[in-house]
């Protein structure tokens, strides 16, 4: 019942005394362990660090846990998988060399779990190890519990926030004192427990360390000053020194020996703080970072070169390959599949963007230089007509369709996967990110949603115009025929269209689905479902073929859906087979 009124009633009293605090309650497993980060960055280069903690505790084969409020613990092989080691803790102080490290652990209350578990669960916390300079408060010996107090508070913490304002007393002298009033208001069931490796006296009421006898008030002496300069990961951050603005980063000021609170503020980002000591004529330089917040689902990055833009597409798991049944053989067996964060073209790349890398570059794609035996690229001649499909001379990725103006706002096509990747090591360099196309299953999560359909707007195959440019009734030509195998609505295009003129899927990416095809990282194997590990795959490690998804413009029903799997060599190149981008994490 108490903790977290011990937490608030704790931070106050440290607040009193002149400590910077961050004060947290009620917190889940993720929301601990990023708290317990920000202590870690924070006590960088200070003088005290303190951690206190109240709620519940568990010591299993000798390590102490503490238990987040989202934990429902079924058996004891889940706590170090579902709590917080208090290693941790001590591996952020260790790790900031402060000669002053106190943890304060009123964390020994009963197990709330299963009463069943093994006897590697023990009552209570366990001993630790402390780092040179530390000292560790337990509220009760370990192996025993704690009492969780009659009160508004739990009778360690409030016997300890009794004692702690006490002036001139020493750190164990005080722990001393609340050790006593313990034991005796608990009738000796409860006894606190400290273990130190402090090397220096620290005076609570005084907030700082004391390494030998101030000097007497008969004679002061002026310290003096020094010099901060703080800078941060972020230029423009504005920075407040003991609540004062002073500038924006980089800032240096002048200040009289202390310990101040720095406070950086950009919008955009959370606040940084950190405490840090001025020494009397000295001349120290930090550097606070401030870290982005993580992004949403839907959260877009605008790639300055081009114009890009780029979806946040959340990692997550999912059912990969033929869920429908209507699908091939190379579509099973459905499987599933775990992928990380990353971006994803919003939509895919454009003639426009790929003219500014040919500008750039001087590139020329291998439809333009005849590669691997073949001439310019494959491409759609209606007067043709024993092979309408066929090597055009005509065709490359400037003119790709001779019955179509080609726009900088439709998808490029007549590239190769060379040419795509070609592209991305481009951009990486003039953006700084990492670019690359994505993996076949990264393509199918993105495609997918987070739906289980045949397409990412369900089932039904002729309501494919109102999301996709697919065959359709639209004519060919003006007064010409239809497709003979099609989709029964009709989307307005006879050829390709602008990116971007059909719904998003609930990624708020374009265009997954027909228009072009898209090339994906991958080797294509036939069988690859069969060997997929399940996390993160990348296909065969060798092959002859490249994935490519999605379907085109000009395909039937069967190839455009979210599971469709097709191949291309790597240097072959068609006026329906484009490209979109992935920019990792």
């Amino acid at each position: 019942r108490n903790p977290a009124n011990d937490a608030r009633a704790f931070a106050q009293t440290l607040r009193e005394l002149g400590f910077a605090v961050e004060e947290q309650v009620n917190l889940g497993y993720q929301e601990m362990g990023r708290a317990i980060a920000r202590f870690g960055r924070v006590i960088r280069r200070d003088s005290v660090a303190l951690f206190y903690y109240a709620g519940h505790g568990l010591q299993v084969q000798g390590s102490n846990y503490l238990v987040p409020v989202d934990m429902e613990i079924q058996d004891e092989g889940e706590v170090p998988f579902n709590t917080i080691n208090v290693g941790q803790v001590l591996a952020k102080m260790e790790e900031a060399k402060n000669p002053f490290n106190i943890v304060i652990l009123d964390a020994c209350r009963d197990n709330p779990f299963s009463r069943g578990w093994k006897r590697t669960v023990s009552r209570g916390l366990a001993r630790m190890d402390v780092p040179a300079g530390s000292f560790l408060a337990y509220a009760a010996a370990p192996g025993r519990t704690a009492d969780d107090g009659t009160g508004n508070n739990g009778l360690y913490t409030e016997a300890l926030i009794r004692h702690i304002k006490t002036p001139d007393t020493k750190i164990e002298e005080l722990f001393k004192r609340v050790r006593a009033e313990v034991r005796s208001r608990s009738g000796g069931r409860q006894v606190p427990e400290e273990t130190t490796q402090l090397e220096g006296d620290f005076y609570f009421a005084r907030g700082s360390m004391i390494v030998e006898e101030p000097p007497s008030p008969s004679t002061p002496r002026e310290l003096a000053p020094g010099k901060l300069t703080v800078r941060s990961n972020e230029a423009g951050a504005k920075v407040y020194i003991d609540g004062v603005y002073e500038g924006e980063t980089p800032v240096t000021a002048t200040l009289k020996p202390g310990i101040y609170a720095i406070l950086l503020k950009k919008a955009g980002f959370p606040d940084a703080a950190e405490k840090v000591r001025v020494e009397a004529g000295g001349a120290r330089v930090i550097s606070i970072v401030m870290e982005k917040p993580a992004p949403k689902a839907g959260d877009l990055y605008r790639e300055p070169a081009t114009g890009m833009e780029l979806v946040f597409v959340p990692g997550g798991c999912y059912r990969m390959g033929d869920i429908s049944g209507n699908g091939e053989a190379d579509e099973k067996p459905v499987h599933e599949v775990c992928v990380d964060n990353f971006y994803l073209g919003k939509h895919e790349v454009t003639v426009g963007q790929f003219r500014q890398f040919v500008r750039e570059t001087g590139h020329q794609t291998e439809a333009e230089k005849n590669a691997g035996g073949f001439t310019g690229c494959g491409a759609l001649d209606l007067e043709d007509k024993e092979k309408p499909w066929n090597w055009r001379v005509w065709a490359n990725w400037r003119t790709p369709n001779k019955y179509q103006e080609n726009r900088d706002d439709h998808p490029v096509s007549c590239v190769s996967w060379n040419d795509a990747r070609a592209f991305a090591a481009w951009l990486a360099r003039k953006d700084g990110n990492t670019y690359r196309l994505p993996t076949e299953a990264e393509w199918e999560y993105a495609a997918r949603a987070g739906t289980a359909t045949r397409n990412y707007w369900g089932d039904g195959q002729d309501d494919a115009c109102a999301y996709a440019n697919v065959v359709d009734r639209t004519p060919l030509l003006p007064g010409g025929s239809a497709w003979p195998e099609k989709h029964e609505c009709t989307d307005g295009y006879a050829f390709v269209a602008p990116v971007g003129r059909f719904r998003p899927n609930a990624f708020g990416l374009y265009d997954l689905i027909g228009n072009v095809w898209e090339w994906t990282e991958d080797w294509y194997g036939k069988d690859y479902y069969n060997l997929s590990p399940r996390n993160n795959p990348r296909g065969p490690a060798e092959g002859s073929a490249r994935v490519i998804r999605g379907g085109s413009a000009y395909l039937n029903a069967g190839f455009c859906r979210s599971a469709n799997r097709d191949s291309r060599g790597p240097g072959s190149r068609y006026n329906d087979l484009g490209f979109r981008l992935l920019r990792t994490y």
